[in-house]
């Protein structure tokens, strides 16, 4: 995603780093914070709080932290031929902290994993806690080039968001 950035966007005054938040060690401050696909893995919510405030603590006052993850309202509906959500027969919406496998085809392998199931009210409540407020939201949708490019592959992704996007900014003191 950096090398696709670094081509789209030529701008001089843009410097791209790929780190480990929890090994970070620095001093030094970020613009922009970003996770994809990363944060509804963690669990328990006391350390998706504290990596959050990790995240605010290196960001600069007036800098965005950008996060991605499946939209939660919608993870039941998420099934595709490439990927797999398998959810409990005792799955509760409202109940923080349930674990559902995926299974994932890529070309190359077929991966199984466990992923933690956060609603819209647990993300809310970390942000808050980590000294954060939601400035912009967006449920993703598919591209007109996607759908004209790839019209078999999507189904159900014209019907419901699979992913939501939260831009978080920091409370003023």
């Amino acid at each position: 995603m950096i090398d696709f950035a670094k081509i789209n966007n030529k701008s001089s005054n843009l410097n791209y780093k790929l780190l480990d938040l929890v090994k970070l060690n620095e001093v030094e401050k970020f613009d922009i914070i970003t996770s994809s696909l990363t944060l509804h893995l963690i669990t328990p919510h006391s350390i998706l709080v504290n990596l959050l405030k990790k995240c605010n603590n290196y960001l600069e006052d007036d800098g965005s932290v950008v996060i991605l993850v499946p939209h939660p309202c919608f993870i039941d509906r998420n099934n595709r031929p490439y990927s797999k959500f398998i959810l409990s027969s005792n799955f509760n919406y409202f109940k923080q902290e349930q674990k559902y496998k995926v299974n994932l085809k890529t070309e190359k392998s077929n991966l199984e994993f466990f992923s933690n199931f956060y609603n819209l009210q647990g993300f809310f409540d970390a942000f808050k806690k980590a000294g954060f407020v939601v400035s912009e939201l967006f449920e993703s949708s598919v591209p007109d080039f996607a759908i004209e490019k790839y019209a078999n592959l999507w189904t159900q992704e014209l019907k419901f968001p699979f992913h939501i996007l939260f831009k978080l900014k920091k409370v003023k003191k």
